[in-house]
């Protein structure tokens, strides 16, 4: 039998966010939102979802862990694409080529679904399966053609051995999309501690609450 992939090798990183991170989550949702889908990895072998660069189909980001959520602008019904992007990065020269492909400064994102990944049948609640362009909540039939969502909202979680990890953290300054863990704290996903601070991920954590009356 091989022995298991170490959880701070990109391999090893894949296998549990493929097999412990869950297939759908409320956990970047606000109030009256619908889940989030596991777009990366999957044990697919379809195309999956990736980022464009836009005006470009040449220059794809094909991320290590990626959830999405489709939403609709009201006043166009244009679709339009939440996601939280996961980077698994074996040294720090890795970390700063990957956080390259995110910075908002220097160009816009398009998020890539392929109509046959939509097409799809996934385990439901219950056990039940249930095909994924349902799932995604904004579609009224099932789309026959490639769908290209501009992104709304990204956030990216870059994930590091604990030697670069302490290292980063002591050294480095994220910008505000950015996060930081230790890969090998991916597998304590279900963990409160990580929940929590995964939490910190979604849009609502950005904005002050008020309390009732003021």
């Amino acid at each position: 039998m091989p022995l298991p992939s170490p959880p701070d090798s990109d391999r090893g990183a894949k296998q549990i966010l493929c097999n412990v991170w869950p297939t759908r989550t409320y956990l970047w949702s606000i109030r009256g939102e619908h889940f989030w889908l596991k777009a990366r990895p999957t044990t697919e072998r379809i195309p999956k979802p990736q980022l464009l660069q836009a005006g470009t189909e040449a220059l794809t980001v094909r991320s290590d862990g990626l959830y999405i959520r489709l939403g609709r602008f009201k006043n166009t019904n244009q679709l339009f694409a939440d996601v939280i992007v996961i980077e698994v990065s074996r040294s720090l020269q890795n970390l700063f080529d990957k956080r390259s492909r995110y910075m908002p400064a220097f160009h816009a994102l398009i998020l890539e679904i392929r109509a046959r990944w939509l097409a799809q049948a996934i385990p439901g609640p219950g056990g039940a399966e249930v095909l994924r362009w349902r799932e995604c909540r904004v579609f009224d039939k099932q789309p026959d053609e490639d769908i290209f969502a501009p992104i709304r909202h990204l956030r990216v979680l870059y994930a590091l051995s604990d030697e670069h990890y302490d290292n980063a953290r002591q050294n480095l300054i994220l910008a505000g999309h950015e996060f930081l863990i230790s890969a090998t704290q991916l597998a304590n996903y279900p963990a409160p501690a990580i929940q929590n601070f995964l939490r910190t991920m979604t849009p609502a954590r950005q904005y002050y609450r008020r309390a009732a009356g003021h």
